[in-house]
C-alpha cells in the first residue's frame, strides 16, 4: 500500500474492527482471557491480527507499549517509537 491511499486502509482497519466486535458480540470469539473478560489488549490485538488479514498482508498495526508495562517482548517499542 505504498500509494498512500488513506482512505482504503481506514476503510480495511474498520471491516477488521467490525469482525472482531462481531465475533465477540455473536459468541463466536470466547477465548477473551482465562476467566473470559473482556480485556483491551486483547481486542488490540486481535483487530491487529485482523487487520493484517483483511490488508492481504500489505499492512498491520504494530503494538508497542512502554518497558513499565510490557507483558509480551514483541511489543517492545523500537527506537523510533520511544
Amino acid at each position: 500500500m505504498g500509494d498512500g491511499d488513506v482512505g482504503e486502509a481506514q476503510g480495511m482497519l474498520v471491516d477488521a474492527i467490525k469482525g472482531v466486535v462481531g465475533d465477540v458480540v455473536s459468541g463466536e470469539d470466547t477465548k477473551l482471557d482465562t476467566k473470559g473478560r473482556f480485556l483491551l489488549t486483547i481486542f488490540a490485538r486481535k483487530v491487529a491480527t485482523r487487520f493484517g488479514e483483511v490488508s492481504g498482508g500489505k499492512m498491520y498495526l504494530k503494538l508497542t507499549t512502554q518497558d513499565e508495562y510490557l507483558v509480551n517482548s514483541g511489543n517492545k517499542a523500537d527506537a523510533w517509537e520511544k
